[in-house]
């Protein structure tokens, strides 16, 4: 099964700097930026300079644009961060009352347990769009899951119930829990 991964979502994790990670994040703002700022920067500078301190102007213009149309478009990524959390805690809200009714929690299991796998089959779900949960993409999901476990102590057999939930919340949030991982 070939897995679709979101451009924007492998671009931000590859650059540490905010600033870089906004400019490989938003390409067409920062290029409008540069745009502008060399538009600036020749209109202004040539108004009282010479051809060379023109170009000069430019040069500098278009680091501005893009200094700032990167800066803009991070501000931006920040306002959304506290969306994500908001989000978070919506999902663990709903997930929490899943669990709860979850034919395949164990008794010595908390939802804290399953909290990390919840979170991954929702992150799979964006990765990978509208692909339906078949025996390759639990093989691929399986081989991934110590990248997204964290301090989860659920090995994959554990897991993959939450993950299953979570991969397949939107097509059945109104559906009784699936019975598919029932214990005992």
């Amino acid at each position: 099964m070939r897995s679709i991964h979101h451009p924007r979502s492998a671009q931000r994790d590859d650059y540490p700097n905010p600033l870089f990670r906004a400019m490989a994040a938003h390409p067409l703002g920062v290029v409008a930026g540069a745009v502008i700022g060399a538009a600036a920067g020749l209109l202004v500078v040539s108004l009282f300079a010479g051809a060379t301190a023109t170009l000069v102007g430019a040069v500098i213009g278009v680091l501005a644009g893009v200094t700032i149309a990167a800066g803009i478009a991070e501000r931006s990524d920040r306002s959304h961060r506290s969306d994500d959390a908001n989000r978070h805690d919506a999902n663990d809200r709903y997930f929490a009352g899943r669990f709860e009714q979850a034919h395949y929690r164990r008794h010595d299991q908390t939802f804290e347990d399953y909290r990390p796998a919840y979170h991954y089959g929702l992150h799979a779900r964006t990765q990978r769009g509208a692909v339906i949960w078949d025996d390759a993409l639990e093989r691929e999901l399986a081989s991934e899951w110590h990248l997204h476990r964290g301090d989860s102590k659920l090995d994959w057999d554990q897991a993959r119930a939450g993950v299953y939930e979570a991969f397949n919340a939107e097509f059945n949030a109104n559906a009784p829990v699936n019975e598919r991982f029932r214990v005992g």
